[in-house]
């Protein structure tokens, strides 16, 4: 059954694929924005990308 989902949902995609992709980038970059982490290891990185 998941294999048959994919399939169709991988044909449904494809068939706007340039819209369906720029789409999924702009929610990814929205969401992106408002994500945090409490992770020191990359806290730092942020920190040290910063400067």
């Amino acid at each position: 059954m998941t294999l048959l989902l994919d399939i169709l949902y991988s044909e449904y995609f494809r068939q706007n694929y340039q819209k369906n992709y720029t789409y999924k980038l702009e929610r990814a970059r929205e969401l992106e924005q408002h994500r945090t982490s409490t992770n020191p290891i990359l806290l730092n990185l942020h920190k040290e990308n910063a400067e």
